[in-house]
């Protein structure tokens, strides 16, 4: 996930996670090799999962968001 996404405090890295109805919730994540601008989360998330990276100040579990998809950037670009 980009490294932007990944909160800490006090030595507990988190992550804000979506759900299909746009409910918030916060999970707690373990760190992994920094790759670029993007850092590994070998557990606390399963594939799939939508994780905000954006407006991170404003956001709290339990509330509802709209999401809008990262546009993909191409491999080199």
């Amino acid at each position: 996930v980009p490294r932007q996404a990944v909160s800490e405090i006090q030595g507990l890295f988190r992550v804000y996670t979506v759900d299909g109805s746009g409910s918030v919730a916060a999970q707690e994540v373990t760190l992994g090799p920094n790759t670029g601008n993007d850092v590994v989360i070998p557990s606390g998330l399963e594939a799939g999962d939508r994780v905000i990276i954006e407006g991170l100040q404003k956001v709290r579990p339990g509330m509802t968001v709209r999401p809008v998809p990262l546009a993909a950037t191409p491999v080199g670009g």
